[in-house]
């Protein structure tokens, strides 16, 4: 009840926001209670996105805790997927601009812009790109001859964004056919 006192929610994703983002005693303990009481084998995927992120914040997780080779092994699985996904989409952004629109990288992806070594902190499903909402029709038609296509089979109108992905030739089974981008005409959604 004092967490919420405090303005946090309950539960073990809170505990691990708490350890990813709390001054530092508060982390550490926050990733003592969720080491005692949740484990690994039945980690949900959003306990899982944030772990990697935990252990790069250095004395939250202590150096022997059992979690760690785990752990590691995602923050390898983060870095090398998140690879792979900025690869197969940044051509986008260059074709975007070779089309004279400018955009900008919003979420995920800007914070890996401007800290690389993030990287393998977050999972990244997508790409979210921000054009002018004069040139989002445009954008949609670059997008098109790119080679990407909407995820919902349709072009977008008033929604704030599209999602658009890309089949693409030796992608693992049940990837969705690639990477996804989604193009937003508005930083905000009213």
């Amino acid at each position: 009840m004092a967490d919420r006192a405090q303005g946090w929610p309950s539960g073990p994703v809170d505990l691990l926001v708490k350890a990813r983002l709390a001054p530092i005693s508060v982390a550490v303990a926050a990733w003592a209670d969720w080491a005692r009481t949740r484990n690994m084998d039945d980690a949900t995927w959003a306990e899982g996105r944030l772990l990697p992120g935990i252990m790069a914040r250095g004395g939250v997780i202590p150096a022997d805790a059992p979690q760690r080779p785990r752990i590691d092994g995602m923050r390898k699985f983060f870095w090398a997927r998140n690879n792979v996904r900025l690869d197969r989409s940044v051509g986008l952004i260059g074709a975007l601009g070779d089309a004279g629109i400018r955009c900008m990288v919003l979420k995920g992806g800007a914070r890996i812009a401007a800290r690389p070594a993030d990287v393998a902190e977050r999972f990244l499903r997508d790409l979210d790109l921000l054009v002018p909402p004069a040139d989002a029709g445009r954008a949609v038609l670059v997008a098109l001859n790119a080679g990407w296509r909407p995820l919902t089979g349709s072009l977008p109108g008033r929604r704030r964004a599209a999602a658009f992905d890309r089949q693409l030739a030796g992608d693992p089974p049940g990837s969705k056919g690639g990477p996804e981008i989604d193009l937003h005409a508005w930083a905000v959604h009213f």
